[in-house]
């Protein structure tokens, strides 16, 4: 693996309001049981969590029938079902939204951090040898994102004042790759601050915790 140059990066960003799905279908991943958005309906990758969805599977391609998924990944836009769908394999979206996206602009850099918690569950000896190692165990992961802008507006500032939902942000590591990676999730806006030099732009930092997974989707 080689190095790869900041200036290839880019930050994405679903928007409000969504929009309505109906009867979108959906690829197989391999193994007949978890489906995604096709390639060629990228534009409709995160879905809305907050819309009501049905799912559907079908055995022939021509009878559908609800299905309650197992899991549902709402970023990125994926749907795994308890058992695999037989016959033709196929799956879709009946109803449900997906929210739009776009790159932002004017961003100079970006940062995210990945973290788990460890707990320690270390234990006297129970047999003649003293415990002289401690021990752990994993707990919650966690994650938390930032970015910093040339301040243009007051789109944040206002988030932060009257916007209780929180964005899909997704961070693209590399534009020239042909299925480029993404670190996605949930965040909200904790912090924004905004920088007036006297002698220079004005700049605009910007804090998010996650809620919920962070993801990385192609």
């Amino acid at each position: 693996m080689t190095a790869t140059h900041g200036s290839k990066s880019q930050l994405l960003q679903a928007m409000k309001p969504s929009l309505t799905i109906t009867d979108l279908a959906l690829t197989d991943s391999g193994d007949h049981t978890t489906f995604k958005i096709g390639s060629s309906d990228q534009a409709k990758r995160y879905w809305d969590r907050t819309a009501t969805f049905v799912f559907q599977t079908s055995t022939d391609g021509s009878t559908w029938n609800n299905a309650t998924p197992a899991s549902v990944r709402y970023v990125g836009g994926r749907v795994t079902f308890s058992g695999a769908v037989g016959g033709t394999h196929q799956a879709r979206i009946h109803s449900g939204k997906y929210l739009p996206y776009a790159a932002v602009a004017n961003i100079t850099k970006y940062g995210f951090d990945l973290e788990r918690d460890v707990h320690e569950d270390t234990s006297l000896t129970t047999d003649s040898t003293p415990t002289r190692n401690r021990t752990y165990k994993p707990g919650l992961n966690n994650a938390t994102f930032k970015f910093t802008q040339w301040n243009t507006d007051d789109t944040y500032a206002g988030d932060v004042i009257t916007d209780d939902d929180a964005l899909i942000a997704s961070i693209v590591v590399d534009v020239t790759q042909s299925t480029p990676t993404r670190l996605e999730c949930f965040g909200y806006l904790t912090k924004d601050s905004i920088e007036t030099p006297i002698d220079d732009l004005i700049g605009e930092d910007l804090d998010f915790q996650s809620d919920g997974g962070f993801f990385i989707n192609p």
